[in-house]
């Protein structure tokens, strides 16, 4: 989660980093005009334009404050209307309104359960919607490839996977290297300047879940799984709904 130690100093390149993440293909058949949807852990925000297009209402929930405040001037900056919750998501229930659609994305799901039980967790979301409300999440699963992690490469070695335009439009490329412990990979991340120079280093932990390991929380949690499948960028989609009662 943005929370962790490491993503303040990331936040004013953060934007631009994930510009790439490829939207959940079930994403657009779930929008409508006034949907309230709310994106957690947001970062500065992946698929804001997607809500925004279908007049949807928009809150961004992180646990950094250095993140939500990039991600306020880049909505102002492109004409984006947002509301912004700091906290972690295991704490927030009675503290906002509930949502009708929850998008987790880009691997959140696997980040956030390196360092708290996924069942705490996934019952705070589903806490966090109306009754019926989705929950969308974007899983990763140990033998998926996407754009930050790679179970083909070697532990230790570095892979230069993408650039983008940093400050005043210095482009800035971003390398990593994976370490796998057990069912955690960690993955360390620096940003660097064309010119070589080091811009930000930072490590992140994510948990290595079989998709019916996920599934089984979920149900556990009262999450009735809808729709599960392969998505664009290698990312494993999992819709789920939020059960009124529990099945008889």
């Amino acid at each position: 989660m943005t929370g962790q130690a490491g993503y303040a100093g990331r936040a004013s390149w953060y934007a631009a980093e994930i510009s790439q993440v490829p939207e959940p293909a079930l994403l657009a058949g779930l929008l409508r005009p006034g949907l309230a949807v709310a994106e957690m852990p947001s970062g500065t925000g992946h698929f804001l334009p997607a809500y925004s297009s279908v007049g949807a209402s928009i809150t961004l929930v992180d646990a950094c404050p250095h993140m939500l405040t990039a991600a306020q001037a880049q909505a102002s900056q492109d004409g984006i209307a947002i509301a912004t919750v700091c906290g972690m998501i295991e704490d927030l229930p009675g503290r906002t309104s509930p949502f009708s659609l929850i998008v987790m994305p880009n691997g959140a799901l696997n980040q956030i359960t390196a360092a708290a039980p996924l069942g705490r967790l996934l019952t705070a979301v589903a806490r966090l919607l109306v009754p019926d409300g989705l929950f969308l999440a974007q899983v990763l699963a140990p033998d998926a490839a996407c754009g930050f992690y790679d179970p083909e490469l070697a532990d230790g070695d570095w892979h230069q996977d993408r650039q983008f335009p940093g400050d005043e439009g210095v482009p800035v490329s971003r390398r990593r290297r994976q370490h796998h412990e057990g069912d955690v990979v960690r993955i360390e991340f620096e940003l660097r300047t064309l010119a070589g120079c080091l811009v930000h280093r930072q490590q992140v932990a994510l948990k290595l879940m079989a998709i019916g390991e996920v599934h089984a929380v979920l149900a556990g949690a009262e999450l009735r799984v809808l729709q599960c499948g392969p998505g664009p960028g290698g990312l494993t989609e999992i819709l789920c709904t939020r059960q009124t009662q529990r099945p008889q």
